[in-house]
């Protein structure tokens, strides 16, 4: 656990959760995600394709363990294994909308939380 992390990307009133990235390992690196996240807002459509790439581009996490999440339930992720492979946690919406929440386990957390707010 010791370099998982989250970064949830809210949208511009700050009360809804449009895209959660989790990453297992090198979550030192959220805020070099949150930097490309606000240099982004305002003038860019965010998909969760593009996030997920954004967090890969970064050094947020690996392929082997990095995962975004939309809020219509979509996950993008590299396993070898489909959606079926991310159920659980991931698949709890009440979980989805807290977006310090980690679903990588139970407990919830992780070591870097990032949560940032689209400005217009």
């Amino acid at each position: 656990m010791a370099t998982q992390g989250i970064v949830s990307i809210l949208d511009v009133d700050g009360k809804k959760v449009l895209f959660k990235v989790i990453a297992g390992s090198d979550g030192y690196n959220a805020a070099k995600l949150v930097e490309w996240v606000k240099a982004q807002a305002g003038t860019f459509v965010f998909t969760i394709e593009n996030v997920y790439e954004a967090a890969k581009r970064v050094g947020f996490g690996s392929t082997e363990n990095l995962v975004a999440q939309d809020s219509a339930g979509s996950l993008c992720f590299d396993g070898d294994g489909g959606p079926e492979e991310l159920e659980g946690l991931y698949r709890d919406y009440e979980k989805f909308c807290d977006p310090r929440f980690n679903p990588r386990w139970e407990q919830g957390v992780a070591d870097y939380v990032e949560v940032v707010i689209l400005t217009p």
